[in-house]
């Protein structure tokens, strides 16, 4: 039986964070605000998620090769995994958000998860929009006879009046084909 890369990398989270449970008086005085200092710095529910450029630059030009060849799952958590690259270092200190746990290359179980999830949800995103960017939509032109294929480039609509991506060989191939297949199958 084969394990899945993101659950032995879950269960590597999990075990990080494992150890001798502290002695429980009450649950009561567990949650006293007093026991608590408070932050030494502003806290913005923003930050916490946000990723600083040095990170973009990490999943764009560092790992790119590694997640464009074992793909954006296997490809990051084997970037995170590995100490040659990120080298990240447990430190149960205190919880920080993805930016700065990126710059120390530190954090507690939470941190480390908050900076993955940020990592990977800007994968998502540069996966989404180079999706979008190689499609393309296909409509009848306004003369109603010829097709329109359209496509996004720099965030503006372009309409071509070609088939993209086919020299013009391919089209008069796929013209002489046409004739001699039957509608049915089309």
């Amino acid at each position: 039986m084969r394990l899945s890369p993101i659950l032995l990398a879950a269960s590597g989270l999990l075990a990080a964070c494992a150890g001798p449970s502290p002695l429980v008086v009450g649950s009561e005085s567990l949650l006293a605000n007093r026991l608590f200092a408070a932050p030494t710095e502003p806290i913005r529910t923003d930050d916490v998620f946000a990723l600083s450029p040095a990170m973009r630059r990490y999943l764009s030009v560092d790992v790119a090769d590694q997640i464009r060849t074992e793909g954006p799952q296997a490809g990051l958590m084997d970037a995170l995994r590995q100490h040659t690259q990120l080298k990240l270092e447990y430190d149960a200190a205190r919880t920080k958000n993805a930016a700065a746990t990126f710059e120390s290359r530190t954090g507690n179980c939470l941190s480390l998860v908050i900076m993955t999830a940020a990592l990977a949800k800007e994968l998502l995103r540069v996966i989404n929009i180079s999706k979008l960017e190689s499609a393309y939509r296909l409509r009848l032109a306004p003369d109603g006879t010829d097709l329109q294929w359209l496509t996004l480039e720099d965030d503006k609509e372009v309409v071509l009046g070609v088939e993209p991506e086919s020299s013009f060989w391919l089209r008069v191939h796929n013209m002489l084909l046409g004739w001699f297949v039957p509608e049915k199958l089309l």
